[in-house]
């Protein structure tokens, strides 16, 4: 009597996708980017427009000791980032102000660069409050 050999099943494809590690806010490593799923015949109920920084986050800020002052840097150019995003160049202006002096001050460069990679961004709202202030402070 012949009997078909055995053999494991093979397993069912993987349905991960093979993408890079997670980034957060502009690239940053370690964060999920926010997706949003749709198919053609129905349209995705998720958004991807950012959200305004919430009280809770600023109060966060407002915690860190002074020892993670590099932190609160990277994340104040976010939040001025993601007010651009919202078209909000008042309190954007005020938050990448925050972080280049924050960066300057504690010899930050990377905090410094981030704001410094947002700068064209402020160029259309040359006349909103706070931004030529902080044209002028990147240039010094």
């Amino acid at each position: 009597m012949n009997a078909a050999p055995c053999s494991e099943p093979s397993p069912p494809p993987s349905t991960t996708s093979t993408t890079s590690a997670p980034t957060g806010p502009h690239g940053a490593p370690g964060y999920p980017r926010p997706t949003s799923p749709s198919t053609p015949d129905k349209p995705s109920s998720t958004s991807t427009t950012p959200a305004a920084p919430t009280s809770s986050s600023a109060k966060g800020l407002l915690l860190l000791p002074p020892s993670r002052d590099k932190t609160k840097g990277v994340f104040l150019a976010y939040r001025a980032a993601s007010y651009l995003d919202l078209k909000e160049p008042e309190p954007a202006a005020a938050a990448a102000t925050q972080s280049l002096l924050l960066a300057r001050r504690i010899g930050a460069p990377r905090c410094a660069r981030l704001v410094d990679d947002l700068l064209p961004r402020f160029e259309p709202y040359a006349r909103a409050r706070g931004v030529p202030e902080l044209l002028q402070l990147a240039a010094a």
